[in-house]
């Protein structure tokens, strides 16, 4: 069985996609056919964000003594 931490899951928050897909729908213009893929590409933003997130963590050196 696979434990999760309870500061970081593999999920994204599904309140952060929706205030990042509202946000990109209204700069849009609010079009009322394009809620799945504001809400899409929402998700794909903040997932890519995470990686670099966590690319950037790993990736950084221990700091000297």
């Amino acid at each position: 069985m696979k434990m999760k931490c309870a500061l970081h899951t593999d999920e994204l928050n599904p309140l952060e996609i929706a205030e990042l897909a509202f946000a990109t729908w209204q700069k849009e213009g609010c079009p009322q056919s394009r809620l799945s893929e504001h809400w899409l590409m929402a998700k794909a933003r903040l997932a890519a964000k995470r990686r670099q997130s966590e690319l950037g963590s790993v990736e950084q050196p221990a700091a000297a003594m």
